[in-house]
């Protein structure tokens, strides 16, 4: 018997029922968690079955003793909403011959099958890879009969389990450390959200301080067109009396033009999305959240109108030119024919080496059906970017001229548009009084080199600096997938995806991250930093807040991925990051982050020397190196002031009445302080 391991229900049951019916001539009766047929049989996982276990799981408890935690050996538990699927899946996998790995084509899919697999006990097991881009039938069948060992993925597994375990190691080390601290236990940090937490709070912090700052620019008009004056530092002059004397000096005076050039510039249309550009479209033309753009994509996906979401990729395999070219044939729309190039032209989106685990996102040329109103938004954002990318360019000459006025310099740009091309709905824009003056022209420029006329209309204009704007989801996930750089170029902002923050599949939980534990929050489409997303990044280590050291993290898990970085490296970087981290949580002092604290009258009942401070969730010693912590809840109830002092001061308490087991059953027990003292229950 082969099982075919599916990361979903609904591929199990829809896509890859469909493939194997056709292509293996199957026939499935379907059965609890599971589909059977004559020689396959199909099961799913339910997104994670399996993950790694919590520090309690080691031994080790809430204490600034119990860190660094770092496992001699990880351990794994499976997650109780999710054992009933796990047992049906471990039963199956346990009688079969050969084990096909269905899951999501990524990294993440990699890391579900396996950390299933590693607890069933199969590695003898044949094991194969069904790598999936696309979900309609011809893409399934050339996939199925591709298939690979399963072994030939490891160098993308053990990325996985890096990602996966240096996650575990500086969230939970850190969480723990800075939790204890304060005194907050709500408090969360990770590799990834505080480096994004940070780039929001500092983009709030620099509109706080804006102060406004005014400049000048001198204009006038020679020959019917706009020129601006300019020196060896640019345009812009910083006092409005000394712009005021140059306007007076060049108006109506006698301009030369000093030089004349023409080039021709070609703009080609963008390039198919991928998620992450994907989603900033959505946010920006529909205010549709990053995360449900991810869930409707997911669902076209997995309906065959699209193909794989979860890619970082905006180029397609040259090998696949002719289907591709095939599938924009079949949704274009005839308006849209005439601005079409020949296929065969060359495309800057068809580029096998640029190509990472998936291709852009494409429509599959499965006509749409029953689509919801955000999922025919999000389909037809997917197919107009597909079909304008194999559109004309446009096409412009543009003018460049110098202005000799009294011996000051002047300069104009000037454009004259050959061809719309894929911009043929596209207008320029109409000028603001404070924009650069934009000479369009639609006959051709007769000026030369030596032309004298008059300086007409020579005027001041005044300019004020570009205030910051907050940060959208739009505009946090292009600064995510920079690491916080404002990158222009194309080439260097495509090298700076592989450093980006989280991947992007991640990027969307993120954010919803950091809305959840309310270090942001959302205003219309803006996204803000509360004052306890401020206060954490006031106070969190600067490279655990820094997008570059988490970028280039992301960067080594994509080289791992490839085989070009061992995982041996990436950890001995992270367990000695997470041991600086410790050092750095246990010296500092940041009693400032909870204005609350106060100092009791009780001695610290292990270290017998210290007093205690009480915070309003914390009672914990003042000598940080002790280490002394009492949380003053216990299984939902909160303890009285009369059974905390009794604690400290004689190492237990009376029956307390009153707590809650997670089951919901009510029950009183006495508290004591163990060895280690920490507060157990006495029943």
């Amino acid at each position: 018997m082969k099982v075919l391991i599916a990361e979903k229900p609904s591929v199990a049951t829809g896509a890859y029922r469909e493939l194997l019916e056709k292509v293996e001539g199957e026939r499935f009766s379907k059965r609890d968690g599971y589909l059977e047929g004559q020689n396959y049989t199909i099961t799913w996982c339910v997104g994670h079955l399996v993950g790694l276990s919590m520090p309690q799981d080691y031994g080790w408890t809430w204490r600034l003793d119990s860190l660094p935690m770092v496992p001699d050996r990880w351990l794994t538990y499976v997650m109780p909403r999710t054992q009933k699927q796990f047992k049906i899946l471990a039963d199956l996998c346990k009688k079969a011959d050969t084990i096909i790995h269905g899951a999501d084509a990524g990294r993440e899919g990699e890391l579900i099958t396996n950390q299933a697999l590693s607890r069933v006990g199969v590695r003898e097991k044949k094991q194969l890879r069904l790598w999936v881009n696309s979900f309609d039938l011809p893409s399934l069948t050339k996939a199925w009969k591709g298939m690979k060992e399963a072994s030939e993925y490891r160098p993308l597994l053990a990325s996985a389990v890096a990602r996966s375990r240096a996650d575990w190691l500086v969230g939970l080390n850190g969480t723990m450390g800075y939790s204890v601290k304060t005194g907050e236990r709500g408090l969360s940090v990770g590799r990834v959200q505080t480096p994004t937490l940070a780039l929001i709070v500092q983009r709030d912090l620099d509109i706080e301080n804006w102060k406004d700052r005014h400049y000048y620019q001198v204009q006038g008009d020679w020959n019917k067109l706009r020129f601006t004056w300019y020196d060896d530092s640019g345009t812009d002059i910083e006092n409005e009396e000394a712009a005021q004397a140059l306007r007076d000096k060049l108006d109506g005076g006698e301009g030369e033009l000093k030089s004349i050039s023409k080039t021709e510039k070609k703009e080609s249309p963008g390039k198919p999305f991928d998620l992450t550009e994907l989603q900033k479209a959505a946010n920006k033309a529909y205010g549709i959240k990053a995360a449900d753009t991810l869930k409707l994509t997911q669902t076209l996906y997995e309906n065959k109108f699209v193909s794989y979401p979860r890619t970082d990729s905006q180029y397609i395999p040259e090998t696949m030119k002719d289907e591709v070219v095939t599938i924009a044939g079949k949704v274009m729309r005839p308006e849209e024919k005439p601005l079409m190039r020949s296929s065969r032209e060359n495309f800057i989106f068809f580029n096998s080496k640029k190509v990472t685990d998936h291709y852009a996102i494409i429509p599959t040329g499965v006509p749409p059906k029953n689509l919801g109103a955000n999922e025919l938004k999000i389909y037809e954002l997917i197919r107009s970017q597909f079909v304008q990318a194999f559109m004309k360019p446009h096409i412009h000459e543009e003018y460049k001229l110098e202005l000799v006025v009294k011996k000051e310099s002047m300069k104009a740009t000037v454009r004259r548009i050959l061809d719309k091309g894929f911009k043929t709905n596209w207008k320029p824009k109409k000028e603001k009084p404070d924009d650069e003056p934009s000479n369009y022209i639609t006959e051709p420029l007769t000026h030369k080199k030596g032309d004298i006329a008059p300086l007409e209309n020579a005027q001041v204009v005044n300019k004020k600096a570009t205030k910051p704007k907050h940060y959208t989801e739009a505009t946090l996930l292009t600064a995510m997938s920079t690491a916080g750089r404002v990158i222009e170029n194309e080439e260097m902002r495509e090298a700076m995806k592989e450093r980006g923050l989280g991947t992007p599949a991640t990027k969307a939980s993120i954010i919803e991250r950091l809305k959840t534990v309310a270090y942001i929050e959302e205003k219309g489409k803006k996204l803000l930093s509360t004052p306890k997303g401020k206060g954490l990044i006031g106070m969190v280590d600067a490279r655990l807040k820094s997008p570059e050291m988490t970028g280039d993290w992301e960067y080594k898990l994509n080289q791992m991925a490839k085989g070009k970085y061992e995982s041996a490296d990436f950890k001995a970087e992270i367990i000695k990051y997470v041991g600086d981290l410790v050092d750095s949580i246990k010296k500092n002092d940041f009693s400032s982050f909870s204005q609350t604290a106060t100092q009791n009258n009780h001695t610290c009942p292990k270290c017998k020397k210290s007093k205690l401070f009480q915070y309003p969730k914390i009672w914990k010693c003042s000598n940080y190196d002790c280490g002394f912590i009492l949380w003053p809840k216990m299984a939902g109830k909160k303890l009285s002031e009369k059974n905390l002092v009794e604690l400290v001061t004689t190492g237990k308490t009376g029956p307390v009445k009153g707590f809650k087991s997670k089951k919901g059953k009510m029950f009183d027990a006495a508290i004591f302080l163990n060895e280690r003292f920490e507060a157990k229950f006495k029943f």
